[in-house]
């Protein structure tokens, strides 16, 4: 197992979304974080959707021979920033 800072565990980090991993790594410090389902629930939603976006821009760039920026420089075009 490999282990980061606060003993987080990130053996598995490849086969959950960032969501499920964070949940997880929670419970240790925050047993009731699952009796936030609904937020939990809303978070894996919104990543999903964030994650199908992103790979339709991407394959969007690639076909048309333009650049494939890194997903966090996508997330910060000024269409997804809050106003």
């Amino acid at each position: 197992m490999v282990e980061m800072g606060c003993n987080f565990n990130v053996v598995n980090m490849k086969k959950q979304t960032s969501v499920e991993w964070l949940v997880d790594n929670l419970k240790e410090v925050l047993p009731e974080v699952e009796q936030y389902a609904l937020i939990i629930g809303l978070s894996k939603q919104m990543e999903k959707e964030q994650a199908q976006k992103y790979a339709e821009f991407a394959i969007h760039c690639d076909r048309n021979d333009f650049p494939i920026i890194e997903f966090d420089a996508y997330m910060n075009l000024s269409t997804f920033k809050s106003e």
